[in-house]
């Protein structure tokens, strides 16, 4: 298990503290459902994508591996809980916070639904007492075989994927969305489709902008997998949007034969790449950091998006007749 860690496991220095023997709000269920209590984690990354995981003393995550979170409190607000445990159990400087994912943790007798935070802009090195934690470490969440990891903590730092299952995750979403863009895309009679219905855009000029975005996506993704330290750079909408007005615009079969060409680069490479490589995290420059397996999914959203533009498109040719 230390094998994982790329320093030694760190602690004490710090003050006893209260900070994670928080009592949460405690929710009885209606007609017999299981009472829940409420509580508030944080999801602390380095530039490098490993993150903090401590051992708590007691409680549900009690000898395991978990993000650090705590009770809710009746008079407080979770993002003041994560703030407590930021600061007061692990003595780091806080930055901003922003919400990434509920989980539920079941005990024995009641679950416990942790709202996790993303800790952006934290500073300092961490640092707690054994009344809160009896370790803590810097993990790859890559690599989680064989640690004692919360299941519900795993399932949530590997974006509710497993490692065995990531390959067919992406494609799917991938291949789901491509469809239902050219759907969007055939159903604009053919005649209209290199003719202007969005402003100055035409429907051949959607499926240049994603080809476009997929290719550049691609290749910041295998950067992201494969270079140590690479920070993503957003594709430049608008450098885009003046080379489109400057270019011919393509043809039908040259804008289809270009998007295929695309789609087809991107499920060769994602079948390529290693799962921790796809579940790898790295640093971007508004978000913090990003996985992998999140931008190339972004391809599908970008599709989604331009989906959406295509459908009205096909309105408005139907208007024009």
């Amino acid at each position: 298990m230390t094998s994982l860690f790329d320093r030694p496991l760190f602690g004490g220095g710090a003050e006893p503290s209260s900070a994670v023997s928080t009592p949460g709000v405690r929710s009885v269920g209606a007609d017999g459902a299981r009472p829940m209590i409420l509580a508030a984690g944080v999801r602390i990354r380095r530039d490098d994508g490993s993150v903090l995981l401590v051992q708590h003393h007691a409680g549900v995550a009690a000898g395991r591996w978990s993000i650090p979170f705590d009770g809710v409190a009746e008079d407080e607000v979770a993002e003041n809980a994560a703030l407590r445990v930021l600061r007061d159990a692990l003595h780091l400087e806080p930055g901003g916070f922003e919400f990434a994912e509920t989980i539920s943790i079941p005990s024995a007798d009641e679950d416990i639904v942790v709202n996790v935070f993303d800790a952006l802009g934290w500073a300092g090195e961490p640092r707690f007492n054994a009344r809160d934690f009896d370790d803590a470490g810097w993990l790859d969440a890559t690599r989680l075989e064989g640690v004692d990891v919360v299941p519900e903590v795993a399932s949530f730092l590997n974006g509710g994927v497993v490692a065995g299952e990531v390959h067919a995750v992406i494609e799917a979403a991938l291949l789901e969305a491509r469809q239902a863009l050219l759907d969007a895309y055939e159903a604009i009679p053919l005649r209209w489709r290199e003719r202007e219905l969005d402003g100055d855009w035409a429907a051949v000029d959607v499926l240049q902008r994603c080809a476009s975005v997929e290719a550049y996506t691609l290749g910041e993704a295998v950067r992201l997998a494969e270079t140590s330290g690479h920070a993503w750079r957003e594709f430049n909408a608008d450098q885009a949007e003046a080379e489109r007005k400057l270019r011919a615009r393509p043809s039908d079969a040259e804008v289809r034969e270009r998007l295929l060409a695309a789609h087809n680069d991107t499920l060769r490479m994602v079948q390529a790449l290693m799962p921790e490589q796809l579940l790898h995290f790295g640093s971007h420059p508004s978000k913090g950091t990003v996985q992998v397996r999140q931008m190339l999914e972004g391809i599908a959203a970008h599709d989604r998006e331009h989906t959406d533009q295509l459908r009205a498109m096909q309105s408005a040719a139907q208007l024009r007749g």
